[in-house]
C-alpha cells in the first residue's frame, strides 16, 4: 500500500492515504457533482512514497518513450532495480512528472501551484574519487626520507615519531616525490612510526651532555628570554640574540642552568627558580623550590647541534614556535629546537652520533590528497595498515572478502556514524570502494546508491523537478560566466557563508562549516545557500537588473545589498527602486579569477566600490573596499538541481 501524508489545502477535506485506480477514483472519494478531465481550482501539497508497483508505471512510460534499445534497457531496469539512475537517460527528474501527471498517482489532478515531496530511490554515477583512488600514486618512505625528516643521516631512525611526525614531515616528502602532481591526485604512502622518541646520544658517554648554565638559541638568533621576576608560569618570551663564532651576547638574565639530578637534569632560571611541567598545559611553571613532580629533564644533542630537552612527567620537549613568538613545551612538533650555548664559554654544546634508544615502530598506510598547492591527509577516506589485514586473517596484506570485513571495520573505527556517512577505502594496494552507513549497518554503494526526497511543484498545469528536500549537493563551479536563477555557496577552505539571522536587518555573514569531497559539498539543505537572480517584483511590477548584474537573494528570501558606507551585509524583503530602476547597491557583477576563486563587486557610482571577501582576521564574510593580505575572495558551489 502507497504511504502517503497528505495535506489538501481545501474547505472541508482532511488528508487521507488513497490508492488510484482511475481518473475518477479520487473524486468519488472525495468531490460531490465533479466532471472528469477538469482540474483543481485550489493547490494541494503533501508527500509521498514510490511503491515498487510505481516503479512499474514508470518504467512502462518511460518504454513508450524509448528509441534505442540502450534506452529501453534503462526503462525496463527502473522496474526491476525500484531505483532511477541520476546520470541515465530517465533520471527521476525525467521519469517522474509523466508519472505524477497520470491517474496513478493520486494528486495528479492538483491545480498549479501543488507541491508534493517525493520518496524515491536513486543511483548516481560511480564517483569520481573511485577512479582517481583506485589510480593514487604508491610510496615507500626511504631511508633518506627519514634522514632528511630527521635533519641528520646519522642520528636518526627509520621511522617518524613524536618529535619528527608524519603529519609534519609527508607532506614534504611527497612534494619532492612527486613534482609533477595535478590536482585532485591520491596517494598511498607507506611507513613506519613510533608512539615514542628515540633517545640519540653516546654509547659509553664520553661525549654526553654536560650540566652547566646555557643559553637557548633557535633559528640563528631566537632566543628563550626569563619570565618576569613576578611570573609562576607562563611561555619563555621571544629574545632576540646575537651569536658570533659560537658566542652569545645578550643579556645573563636570560641564561638557564641544567642541573644534575637521577634521571636528567633540574633546569632553573637566572633567579634560582625551578622549571617544571604541571597538568596539560603548554606552558611553564616555575618554583623556588624543587617540585614534587615535572621537575626533571633530560637533555638529547644531535650532531647537527639540536637538542631535544624533554620533560620526563609529560613527555613534552621545548621548542621555539615563531608563529607565537615564544617558547613552550609540546608533545609533538611544533617549531624549532633550539642549540645550546654554554655561557662565557666559545663553543656550543658537543653534538653525538649513536642511538641508544631505539623505539619500537609500526607499519602503517596513509592516504594523502593534492589540491593543486599542497599535500594533505584525504578527507572522507580510509586505508588498511598492515594491522588490519593481520587481524582480518589476511595473508600479504591483500584481503579476499572486502564486502564482509571492510564492514566490520568500518563499524570498529567510526562508532559514532551517522545514517548518511559515507566513506571510501582504499584496500590492496589499488581497490578502492564506497560505503556508506545506513544508521545501523555499512554498506557496499559504489554506486551511490541513496533514497531520497525529490520537491515536485505543477506549474503551466506540468509537474517539475524543483529540488532536493533534507539534502543539498553543492559542485565546484569554475566557468567563465555564472549561470543565473541557480543557487550556490560562498566557500572559502572548509567554511561557507551563512545568510543573516532573520531578526537581523545587516551584520556580517558569518561562517558555517562545510566538508569539501573531490569538487563536491553535500548539506543537510540549502539553508546557507545564494540565488542570482536577475529581476525582483516590488508592489506588483517587475524590475530587471542592467545587463551582467544580478540580484544576491539569501534562502530567507532576502535581498543582500552594499549601502554605500558600511562594511557589513544590509538585507531587505525586497530592493529599493530609484527613478524606476532597482539600487545599484543591489546590483552586483562576479568575474572568475585565474585562481579559481569568484570576485563579487557592488558599484555604487562615483569610485564608491566594494568586494565580498572572506577576512581570516574576523572569520566572517564582509564587503571591503580594501582588499589586504587576510582577505580573500570565494569559491563558488553550485547547487544541484
Amino acid at each position: 500500500m502507497n504511504r502517503n501524508i497528505i495535506n489538501i489545502l481545501l474547505a472541508g477535506v482532511t488528508g487521507a492515504a488513497m490508492v488510484s485506480c482511475g481518473e475518477n477514483t479520487w473524486n468519488d472519494h472525495f468531490l460531490d457533482g465533479f466532471e472528469g478531465g477538469v482540474n483543481y481550482e485550489k493547490a494541494v501539497s503533501g508527500s509521498y512514497t514510490l511503491t515498487p508497483d510505481d516503479y512499474k508505471a514508470i518504467s512502462d512510460l518511460m518504454a513508450a518513450k524509448a528509441s534505442t534499445d540502450a534506452e529501453k534497457a534503462e526503462a525496463k531496469a527502473i522496474a526491476t532495480n525500484c531505483y532511477f539512475n541520476k546520470y541515465g537517460a530517465f533520471p527521476a527528474s525525467v521519469a517522474l512528472p509523466p508519472f505524477l501527471a497520470s491517474a496513478a498517482f493520486p494528486y495528479y489532478l492538483g491545480s498549479n501551484g501543488s507541491q508534493v515531496d517525493i520518496s524515491y530511490a536513486e543511483a548516481s554515477q560511480m564517483p569520481a574519487e573511485l577512479t582517481a583512488l583506485a589510480g593514487a600514486e604508491q610510496y615507500k618512505v626511504t631511508a633518506e626520507d627519514y634522514q632528511n625528516a630527521w635533519g641528520s643521516d646519522e642520528d636518526y631512525i627509520a621511522a617518524f615519531a613524536p618529535m619528527a611526525s608524519a603529519s609534519n614531515k609527508l607532506p614534504g616528502i611527497l612534494k619532492t616525490a612527486f613534482p609533477d602532481a595535478e590536482e585532485g591526485t591520491y596517494a598511498v604512502v607507506s611507513y613506519n612510526e613510533s608512539a615514542s622518541n628515540p633517545i640519540f646520544g653516546s654509547v659509553d658517554g664520553a661525549d654526553a651532555f654536560e650540566e652547566g648554565i646555557y643559553y637557548m638559541v633557535a633559528d640563528g638568533n631566537m632566543g628563550a628570554g626569563a619570565l618576569a621576576e613576578n611570573k609562576s608560569y607562563g611561555y619563555f618570551p621571544q629574545v632576540e640574540m646575537t651569536v658570533n663564532n659560537d658566542v652569545v651576547s645578550t643579556d645573563p638574565v636570560n641564561a638557564y642552568t641544567f642541573e644534575k639530578t637521577s634521571g636528567g637534569f633540574y633546569l632553573k632560571d637566572s633567579y634560582g627558580r625551578y622549571v617544571y611541567m604541571s597538568g596539560t598545559f603548554n606552558s611553564f611553571n616555575l618554583s623556588a623550590t624543587v617540585p614534587a613532580d615535572g621537575g626533571v629533564w633530560t637533555v638529547s644533542v644531535a650532531s647537527n647541534g639540536l637538542a631535544t630537552i624533554t620533560n620526563t612527567t609529560v613527555e613534552k620537549w621545548i621548542q621555539y614556535a615563531s608563529n607565537y613568538s615564544s617558547w613552550g613545551c609540546y608533545n609533538y612538533e611544533t617549531g624549532s629546537l633550539p642549540k645550546l650555548y654554554k655561557a662565557a664559554a666559545t663553543r656550543s654544546a658537543i653534538s653525538t652520533r649513536s642511538v641508544v634508544g631505539t623505539p619500537v615502530t609500526e607499519s602503517l598506510n596513509a592516504l594523502y590528497y593534492y589540491n593543486g598547492s599542497k599535500w594533505s591527509v584525504a578527507d572522507g577516506a580510509s586505508v588498511l595498515n598492515p594491522s588490519d589485514y593481520t587481524a582480518m586473517g589476511a595473508d600479504e596484506n591483500k584481503l579476499s572478502d572486502p564486502e564482509i570485513y571492510i564492514p566490520l571495520y568500518l563499524k570498529n573505527k567510526f562508532i559514532y556514524a551517522q545514517a548518511g556517512d559515507q566513506q571510501y577505502v582504499v584496500y590492496n594496494s589499488n581497490k578502492a570502494d564506497l560505503f556508506v552507513y545506513n544508521g545501523s549497518e555499512w554498506n557496499l554503494n559504489n554506486n551511490g546508491l541513496e533514497d531520497v526526497v525529490g520537491r515536485f511543484t505543477k506549474k503551466d498545469n506540468a509537474w517539475s523537478f524543483t529540488k532536493y528536500i533534507g539534502k543539498a549537493t553543492f559542485t565546484l563551479f569554475n566557468e567563465d560566466q555564472l549561470i543565473l536563477d541557480r543557487s550556490y555557496l560562498f566557500v572559502y577552505g572548509n567554511i561557507c557563508a551563512t545568510p543573516l539571522d532573520k531578526s537581523s536587518s545587516y551584520g556580517y555573514l558569518a561562517v558555517g562549516s562545510v566538508q569539501v569531497s573531490g569538487n563536491s559539498i553535500v548539506l543537510p539543505s540549502d539553508a546557507n545557500a545564494f540565488s542570482f537572480v536577475t529581476t525582483a517584483t516590488v508592489d506588483g511590477v517587475e524590475y530587471k537588473v542592467p545587463e551582467g548584474k544580478f540580484l544576491i537573494v539569501d534562502s530567507n528570501d532576502r535581498y543582500n545589498y552594499y549601502d554605500g558606507s558600511h562594511a557589513s551585509m544590509q538585507v531587505k524583503d525586497a530592493p529599493d527602486i530609484v527613478d524606476g530602476a532597482i539600487d545599484p547597491g543591489f546590483c552586483w557583477s562576479a568575474t572568475l579569477n585565474e585562481s579559481g576563486s569568484w570576485v563579487f563587486e557592488s558599484n555604487y557610482g562615483e569610485g564608491n566600490v566594494r568586494w565580498l571577501v572572506y577576512s581570516i582576521s574576523y572569520n566572517n564574510f564582509a564587503i571591503y573596499s580594501t582588499i589586504t593580505e587576510k582577505d580573500f575572495y570565494p569559491s563558488l558551489y553550485l547547487m544541484d538541481e
